[in-house]
C-alpha cells in the first residue's frame, strides 16, 4: 500500500523483507538512496536493531529514517528518535497520502529524485 503510493508520486522504491536484507540493499544502492522508511517489527532484526547498526556507520548514518510501524508502546518513539529516526509515524494514524508527504518534507523536496528503501 504504502510502496504503491510512493510510485504513483514518482518515487523509486526498493523493498526489503526483513532488516538485513535492508542493510545489504543500503550497501549496494548506498548512492541510490534518498532515505529509509521501516517498521520496528520485522523479521531477522527488528527495527531498533537496525537503527543502531545503520547510525554506527559514519555514512549510512547520513540518510534520513522514517519510521511508519503500528508499535505504539510507552518510550517505542522516544527509543526510536534517540537512535537516529527523523520522523515516527504509527501506520494505524497515518494514511499512505500522508507518509509521501512526510518524505517529501524531509528531503525538502516538491518531487521526486531518487530512491527510498
Amino acid at each position: 500500500m504504502y510502496a504503491k503510493a510512493f510510485i504513483a508520486n514518482g518515487f523509486e522504491v526498493i523493498r526489503c523483507s526483513d532488516g538485513k536484507e535492508v542493510l545489504k540493499k543500503i550497501k549496494e544502492n548506498f548512492d541510490l538512496i534518498d532515505l529509509i522508511t521501516l517498521d520496528i517489527i520485522m523479521p531477522k532484526m527488528d527495527g531498533f536493531d537496525l537503527l543502531e547498526k545503520i547510525h554506527s556507520n559514519a555514512e549510512y548514518s547520513k540518510i534520513p529514517i522514517i519510521v511508519l510501524t503500528n508499535l505504539d508502546q510507552n518510550g517505542d518513539r522516544d527509543a526510536a528518535l534517540s537512535l537516529g529516526a527523523k520522523k515516527y509515524l504509527i501506520k494505524a494514524n497515518t494514511k499512505p497520502s500522508q507518509v509521501v508527504f512526510a518524505v517529501k518534507e524531509q528531503l525538502g523536496i516538491s518531487s521526486p529524485q531518487r530512491k527510498i528503501v
